[in-house]
């Protein structure tokens, strides 16, 4: 599937299925405050495994998949972590197993195995908006405060480097939303996936930001000679 074709689905609020797999399902943002936003920024985190992120001496042989597989074997508190992470963005229930050649995640209607889950990785991220971006960013990132914290506190490995306050949240989000759009209000928000409602965070930023620059070139205190006219449409792609 294109990159394309799969943030149409998402913008559709349609579940992105796998094929052997099943449907990763983009929540809704009713769904993320009846579990929690730490418990969600926690699922996100076990899903997105990164074998860098800890400290081993096994991990250069080993890959993000079969090392996530080994922390949810041996681990108990991971691996419910990981099993509830799958259950909310798959909807489907899971165990783990393995035979003589390869291990994976079993589902009710499906398998989860090495050769996909770079694939699952990726769509988890798009449907979330997780940036891979390794730059300092004010922007928000919900699985950022999160990310390993799980696995190096329960392995009581390296402390985590303290991070700025993020500047907005899920609750500040909403509340920019229902009060910017007049045909907007909670209620709808709420019903919203979380990939509808970063898509109308963003592009609302977007129309801000094109709105005070046409304001600054009209009143002349910007120079327009120094802008790319063709920047300044409000339906330009928006990187995930």
């Amino acid at each position: 599937m294109s990159d394309m074709d799969l943030e149409l689905k998402l913008l559709a609020g349609m579940p992105i299925n796998i094929e052997g797999v099943g449907k990763i399902f983009s929540p809704t943002v009713r769904e993320i405050i009846e579990i929690g936003e730490s418990n969600y920024n926690q699922y996100l985190s076990a899903l997105l495994f990164d074998k860098n992120s800890i400290e081993t001496d096994i991990k250069e042989e080993l890959s993000n998949f079969e090392m996530m597989f080994a922390y949810a074997y041996h681990h108990e508190e991971f691996r419910k972590i990981l099993f509830e992470s799958i259950s909310f963005f798959f909807k489907d229930e899971v165990h783990l197993d393995h035979d003589d050649q390869d291990v994976f995640f079993l589902f009710k209607n499906g398998k989860m195995g090495k050769s996909v889950f770079e694939n699952v990785q990726d769509i988890i991220k798009t449907a979330n908006w997780v940036s891979d971006s390794s730059e300092e960013s004010e922007q928000y990132n919900p699985a950022d405060e999160e990310t390993a914290k799980v696995i190096r506190e329960m392995l009581e490995r390296r402390k985590k480097k303290a991070k700025p306050k993020p500047v907005v949240n899920l609750y500040s989000i909403i509340s920019a939303i229902a009060w910017k759009s007049p045909d907007m209000n909670i209620s709808k928000i709420l019903d919203l996936t979380i990939f509808q409602l970063y898509d109308g965070f963003r592009r609302l930023e977007k129309i801000d930001s094109i709105h005070y620059t046409l304001n600054g070139i009209y009143s002349g205190n910007v120079d327009a000679k120094k802008i790319n006219m063709s920047d300044l449409n409000w339906a330009k792609i928006i990187e995930t």
